[in-house]
């Protein structure tokens, strides 16, 4: 059944692309159900509508041969199962494009069959894929969370038919410019040209979010704000999660802020120092004592024009480490040592395959290949890595620990105690990190739970299937915990789950939402709470105000650094941590 935001969802599709005949945007945020949606607009066309064509992520395939179980006439065809071979893709294409019904294939598989590039294809068969892919190609086609990359938006943009609808999560972004290359293909030349929008849209919002503007950028970027939403109007079709709450349990969301360790303001101050150091040529940190017993660092007036060269996602990585658990360098830094031993000793095999028997009837190439691997081994050697020096020796009492001390993070002590009220009142969690490290440090901290029987682990190298697999099976066997890195394919359904924690503030503001819409979607059964950890004062809370604030900092994030202003990057890099008692 379909909740009243998906039934105003199917009425626009319907709008848009049969009686208009043009292409629409339907911008819901995630868990809304779009793909619902797509699936009852298209049982409700006739059977002679003609051939759809979806163009969809390789790692939502499964997921959408999954919501065609609830189609009542359309049975999915997928393109990458028929095989690689070109002859028996082309003879597949011509059947669907004659017999109509949904075809699927990815970004990339659909960019190499309708490019120019070279290859082992034969002109009947390339004349086939362009003949069912571009023109005059499917009747309609859909694209899932829509790849503005130019190779895939080149291909896009050739094809034939005008019904061309986009599924995205964000409802407006994040990055204007990205939005308008999703329009300009849905309603080519809707909104000008990429220049004109920049100047009358793109660059009056952008100033209008930069922190001490004057009133009147504000004022502007209010009233281009205002037109741009009017223009979008008649082909977007906007939802955000507020479209849930009158259906289904409520959602709260908490903000937890914790106090660092003594340790880790330490060496959050000296991985400031490391970086920048007192007497460096950008003159940016002054330290002083703290009444702690902690270096306090903080950014002086000095030469603040080089700051908006700074690396801020790398500092940023580096912090949120520490911010997390001191113990992360020290995981970190095992596993760079082993590496290193590992990188050795394969230059050390490899050298010894080469040099058997020294006859002098090796040809010049494998002569070569001798030179190289000796080159190799020589200046191979396992060194302690340079990233975990600016640690020093801060490490020397804990460093090859296989257990951490839960207690000297706020974080951990949070989760753990979360754990130990859901185990009384039966409910799953779910505990998300953008780090495989922040993983490792909580698996060391649960060293008395089972692996695949207390909780399960979803790792940044995961496989689909194994994605897919792992989620099914914490669905089902209703296992306490689930670990989830949020690097890679990000799309699960957890509806089993009510409470989600969010260990720490990813750079991009659409990967911290993509959480909460895996448990709270219109599936949920059950009331959902959604807490974010930050640590109050660090690089990581100004980066989530800098998220949440109302005046636009969020929409900025995807774009490169240099966005910050100087204030802004001050406030960033300023320590305003106080270590709490852990004891």
């Amino acid at each position: 059944r379909l909740l009243p935001h998906q039934v105003e969802g199917v009425k626009f599709l319907h709008k848009c692309v049969v009686k208009e005949g043009k292409g629409c945007i339907l911008a819901h945020a995630p868990g809304l159900g779009k793909s619902q949606q797509v699936v009852a607009f298209l049982d409700a066309l006739p059977d002679d509508f003609g051939p759809i064509l979806f163009v969809v992520p390789h790692h939502t395939l499964s997921q959408w041969a999954s919501e065609f179980r609830f189609s009542l006439s359309i049975r999915p065809m997928m393109l990458h199962e028929i095989g690689a071979r070109n002859s028996d893709r082309a003879g597949f294409l011509d059947d669907w494009h004659k017999n109509g019904g949904a075809m699927f294939v990815s970004f990339d598989q659909y960019r190499l069959l309708t490019g120019s590039a070279k290859g082992k294809r034969k002109s009947e068969d390339l004349e086939t894929f362009r003949k069912t892919l571009l023109n005059p190609g499917p009747r309609m086609v859909v694209c899932d969370e829509f790849v503005p990359h130019i190779a895939s938006a080149n291909s896009l943009n050739q094809i034939a038919t005008p019904r061309r609808v986009i599924l995205t999560g964000l409802p407006l972004g994040p990055n204007l410019l990205t939005f308008h290359t999703m329009a300009n293909f849905v309603r080519p030349g809707s909104l000008g040209g990429a220049v004109e929008f920049s100047r009358d849209f793109a660059t009056p919002v952008l100033e209008g979010g930069v922190l001490n503007v004057s009133l009147a950028a504000v004022q502007l970027a209010k009233r281009r704000w205002h037109v741009l939403l009017q223009l979008l109007a008649p082909f977007v079709c906007r939802a955000d999660a507020s479209a849930l709450a009158a259906h289904i349990p409520t959602k709260r969301e908490f903000v937890v802020r914790v106090r660092a360790s003594p340790k880790q303001v330490f060496l959050y101050c000296q991985y400031l120092v490391a970086r920048f150091g007192p007497d460096a040529a950008f003159g940016m940190l002054q330290v002083d004592p703290s009444p702690f017993g902690v270096p306090k660092a903080r950014l002086s007036r000095a030469k603040l024009d080089a700051l908006s060269n700074v690396d801020v996602p790398g500092i940023y990585d580096a912090l949120s480490k520490v911010c997390f658990h001191q113990d992360s360098l020290v995981i970190k830094a095992e596993a760079e040592k082993r590496a290193a031993k590992a990188r050795a000793q394969s230059a050390r095999d490899s050298l010894d395959d080469f040099i058997v028997d020294g006859s002098d009837s090796d040809s010049a190439l494998e002569r070569k290949r001798k030179a190289r691997a000796s080159k190799n081994a020589s200046n191979t050697t396992p060194t302690v890595p340079p990233t975990i020096a600016w640690w020093g020796d801060a490490f020397s009492n804990s460093d090859g620990q296989k257990s951490c001390d839960p207690n000297l993070c706020g974080k951990t002590q949070f989760i753990l105690r979360l754990l130990e009220h859901t185990e009384s009142t039966g409910e799953q969690t779910v505990v998300v990190a953008h780090d495989n490290l922040f993983l490792d440090v909580l698996v060391r901290a649960l060293s008395t739970w089972r692996p695949n029987k207390d909780f399960l682990r979803i790792e940044a190298s995961a496989s689909l299937e194994s994605r897919a697999r792992t989620a099914r099976t914490f669905r089902r066997q209703k296992v306490r915990l689930l670990l989830v890195c949020l690097v890679g394919p990000a799309d699960l359904m957890l509806p089993s789950a009510s409470r989600v924690v969010i260990c720490d503030v990813p750079w991009h503001q659409w990967k911290a939402s993509k959480p909460a819409s895996w448990v709270y979607c219109s599936r949920q059964k059950k009331p959902t709470y959604i807490y974010t950890l930050v640590v109050q004062g660090s690089m990581e809370q100004k980066m989530f105000d800098f998220q949440s604030s109302a005046n636009g900092l969020g929409a900025r994030l995807a774009n490169a650094p240099q966005v910050f202003s100087q204030d802004e990057l001050r406030l960033l890099y300023k320590c305003d941590m106080e270590p709490a008692d852990m004891e």
